[in-house]
């Protein structure tokens, strides 16, 4: 076997075992039962509206994984307008979102403290 064919096999192997770490560290947290924004915000009093609002903020309103509705109007680009590709195109920019323990935006902590100081804080 040649080098070239190695490597493009390793190559092709990487990117396979890559898709599927993040689908399945997507779907990981959708299968958990429960409302995400009741979990994230712990009180009683918040009206409907309000988590609606965070919903929407957080991009939870969209489908999860293909817009069949657009799609059937043949609206392609509006079909993939998803919480999937959304996740997507927020890691391909570095956004990896907020901390749930801190409030603060994980990739300034991560620049800050590195990994295994973000992990030991909330233990």
């Amino acid at each position: 076997m040649r080098r070239s064919d190695f490597l493009i096999r390793k190559t092709f192997f990487a990117i396979v075992t890559l898709g599927a770490v993040l689908v399945f560290n997507f779907f990981l947290f959708r299968i958990l039962p429960g409302d995400p924004v009741k979990g994230l915000i712990h009180s009683p009093r918040m009206t409907r509206e309000a988590q609606e609002r965070i919903r929407a903020q957080f991009g939870l309103d969209k489908p999860v994984w293909i817009n069949g509705e657009r799609l059937k109007h043949g609206d392609i680009a509006g079909a993939l307008d998803t919480q999937f590709t959304a996740y997507l195109r927020n890691l391909a920019r570095g956004n990896l979102g907020v901390s749930f323990a801190s409030r603060q935006d994980v990739a300034e902590l991560l620049a800050q403290n590195g990994i295994p100081s973000t992990i030991s804080e909330h233990i």
